[in-house]
């Protein structure tokens, strides 16, 4: 059988005003880095006044299982903004963003389960022994890691409320 994806969440966040564009690329690739996913840039446009970033992140779990992250940001009525706060002057971006947030688990990523055989026993485990890990546990932890990056992207932004996902 070949590679299976489970799509586990997709997050949407929109925001208009300033924000500190450096800030938030540095937060969000640390994000990727302290949570060993491999990151890619796939995509890297700015053609003013619009910025489209495209990132995914992979990090195998198990020689069975690996858990994949991507992230789409476009900005439009991108404009830099110089502010002076606390008596520095400090370079914001005055844009309105859309960031989606998609989180996907991967079983069978190296494709074992390639012979007839094999793919009936990887069948039989799904269905009877590890349907609990399958359907639940695994997809239930990534679905947190994408719930902390959104409220880490939030806090950046200064969108956060006074309530979370918990």
């Amino acid at each position: 059988m070949a590679k299976d994806e489970m799509h586990v969440a997709t997050f949407e966040l929109r925001h208009g005003g300033t924000f500190d564009l450096d800030k938030l690329y540095a937060v969000m690739r640390k994000w990727y880095k302290d949570r060993k996913y491999f990151f890619q840039e796939d995509v890297h446009k700015f053609k003013p006044p619009e910025l489209e970033l495209e990132w995914s992140g992979t990090r195998k779990e198990t020689g069975y299982r690996q858990a994949k992250v991507n992230m789409a940001f476009h900005s439009w009525y991108h404009k830099e903004v110089k502010v002076k706060k606390g008596g520095k002057e400090k370079t914001l971006v005055d844009a309105r963003i859309q960031i989606i947030l998609t989180a996907t688990m991967i079983y069978d990523y190296s494709e074992r389960f390639n012979t007839p055989v094999l793919c009936a026993l990887e069948k039989f485990l799904k269905k009877f022994v590890l349907f609990y890990y399958y359907m639940i546990v695994w997809p239930d932890r990534l679905y947190y890691e994408l719930v902390d990056f959104q409220n880490k992207i939030k806090e950046v932004l200064d969108s956060t409320t006074a309530r979370g996902a918990f």
